[in-house]
């Protein structure tokens, strides 16, 4: 019975790592098997090497903001000793890493919250720093889907989506109202690690936006180079769709549903399946790269530097 117990945390990995499989199996069938190989093969080689450069620059970037979110919003759950600019950048390309090759999408998130715990009095604020983190950037993304529905191309019916932002602001309203009603959740909620600084969660949306903007821009290169029709109000519709698409955790190595959702949704813009796939895979690839660069920095240097006193501003 105890041998069993042991070996089945291994093999509910193995079947998820099977399902991963067959599911982006499916996906490469689907989206291969409906594009001319020719066509995808010579979309690729148009994308120019300094454009791809360009992106991954640009991807690059987005992972040194996300840095600085993060020590942004440790500063405001109130830590100490917050570790220098670089170190935090060092563990963001970690976390990159297991989010993309690890099952879940979320095993980057776990390594964060579980190495900047030593920053703070109660460990349980640096696991909420993390889930404020991706609520904020998932916030900040809406933002930016909401401005593409508004503006962009009319591929999407606002009035459809009516009753579920009504039903999401509801649901929203009816949790506050129960919180502050009830003793029992008033009691759980002043359990819940405080903030401490609003500035640093501004700071923290700010720079959210800045990255999203920044993926665009990204997005937006690689287009140009493959002389795509895409506007910029269209990609502030579909970059997001795409990126919401991908917290699904099917994907193997980052690549699965993102790219039904793109090549989805470019195909109602007009964009052929071949130069959509190729948009994507090329976006892809800058996250693969950077995913490899937080590996080889896990073998290599690890998490050293966390345990020093390095809250200077100039740093973070």
């Amino acid at each position: 019975m105890e041998e069993t117990a042991k070996q089945s945390p291994k093999g509910r990995q193995l079947w998820s790592w099977i399902l991963r499989l067959v599911v982006v199996g499916v996906i490469c069938w689907w989206l291969i098997g409906g594009a001319d190989l020719d066509a995808l093969l010579q979309a690729l080689t148009r994308i120019n090497p300094l454009v791809f450069l360009l992106a991954l620059s640009l991807v690059t970037l987005n992972m040194y903001l996300a840095s600085v979110r993060w020590a942004s919003l440790m500063s405001a759950f109130g830590a100490r000793d917050i570790p220098a600019g670089l170190v935090l950048f060092r563990i963001i390309l970690i976390g990159h890493f297991y989010n993309t090759f690890v099952p879940g999408s979320v095993g980057g998130d776990m390594v964060r919250g579980y190495v900047a715990r030593r920053c703070f009095d109660d460990t349980s604020s640096s696991f909420a720093v993390v889930v404020s983190d991706r609520v904020i950037g998932l916030s900040t993304l809406s933002l930016v889907l909401l401005v593409g529905l508004l503006l962009g191309p009319r591929i999407v019916d606002l009035a459809s989506l009516a009753p579920w932002i009504i039903g999401i602001i509801a649901l929203g309203l009816v949790v506050v109202t129960i919180g502050y009603f009830s003793k029992k959740l008033t009691a759980l909620w002043a359990k819940i690690p405080q903030i401490s600084r609003m500035d640093g969660v501004l700071i923290a949306a700010t720079l959210s936006i800045c990255a999203h903007i920044s993926t665009i821009i990204c997005f937006a290169s690689i287009s140009a180079t493959l002389q795509l029709d895409v506007s910029w109000l269209d990609l502030c519709l579909i970059v997001p769709l795409g990126l919401i698409a991908g917290v699904i955790p099917l994907a193997i190595a980052g690549i699965g549903p993102r790219e039904v959702a793109l090549v989805g949704v470019l195909g109602l813009v007009g964009v052929t399946r071949a130069d959509a796939l190729a948009l994507s895979l090329g976006f892809a690839a800058t996250i693969i790269i950077l995913a490899l660069v937080g590996g080889l920095l896990q073998m290599t240097i690890g998490y050293t530097g966390v345990d020093d006193a390095t809250s200077d501003s100039d740093t973070t």
